[in-house]
């Protein structure tokens, strides 16, 4: 019988998964976009003994909810809540704070350009000692791909396509 361990990840979103968990009593939807709430909750994961946190990022101000069109604007609503800070450089915030917690910012690499993503992740990796990783997502949704006008709409709508280009991209 070998030995194994169990690595304990911990994804943290905004007030929580759940499109409601801002009504959570114990949930301060306030602090969202403030450093020292995501400062609690990764400190909190640090203490509990998880070993690494990922944060989720995206562009559009809230997250798409099961039902919504991936493919259009979410309605606007004044029931959940909207915006977000930009997971690298939460990361990069916190990370001096911690002492052993891996971190994982996601980043969309669908519109920017492997040079800045690569220096942003480097300093994180260098102010968290080693301890940073981050997720590559890609986005198509035609309203984001409008939002920086580095491609076509029709280009960004394929997927496999945007996959190959991310694993280019990671390669760079």
């Amino acid at each position: 019988m070998s030995d194994s361990t169990l690595s304990l990840a911990i994804g943290l979103r905004g007030a929580g998964r759940h499109p409601a968990a801002w009504r959570d009593p114990e949930a301060r939807p306030d602090a969202l976009l403030h450093a020292s709430y995501w400062r609690d909750a990764i400190i909190a994961a640090e203490r509990a003994g998880a070993d690494l946190v990922t944060l989720d990022d995206g562009f559009e101000p809230r997250p798409i909810l099961p039902g919504e069109s991936s493919t259009a604007a979410p309605p606007v609503r004044t029931d959940l809540v909207n915006g977000r800070l930009d997971t690298v450089l939460i990361a990069a915030r916190i990370a001096p704070l911690t002492t052993r917690i891996g971190l994982m910012p996601t980043v969309t690499v669908t519109h920017t350009e492997p040079f800045h993503t690569s220096k942003a992740i480097a300093t994180l990796d260098y102010v968290s000692g080693g301890r940073a990783g981050v997720v590559l997502a890609v986005d198509d949704r035609p309203e984001n791909v409008g939002l920086f006008g580095r491609r076509d709409v029709e280009v960004a709508s394929d997927r496999a396509a945007l996959h190959r280009e991310a694993a280019e991209y990671a390669e760079v």
